[in-house]
């Protein structure tokens, strides 16, 4: 259910996130490199995985952690953007 609301909220946010079944998420955004907002989650304390594959492109790995860390991680995201 949290990775379920976690997807909804960032494509809300205008986040590309693929339906998953595994414990994280995929998320990209063709109208912004994803580098300098992994920073900013970084400096904040919230750790996600930026990574650019050359099949995937530019994109964070948000692991599904509790609720709370969830709501934290959506409510930073949703103030950077």
């Amino acid at each position: 259910a949290t990775r379920q609301r976690m997807t909804d909220v960032l494509r809300g946010l205008g986040f590309v996130v693929p339906d998953s079944q595994a414990n994280f998420v995929w998320a990209t955004r063709a109208d912004r490199p994803l580098q300098p907002l992994y920073e900013q989650l970084k400096s904040q304390r919230i750790l996600v995985r930026y990574m650019n594959y050359p099949k995937w492109g530019d994109g964070i790995r948000i692991s599904v952690g509790t609720d709370e860390q969830i709501d934290a991680c959506l409510s930073l995201l949703k103030s950077l953007l």
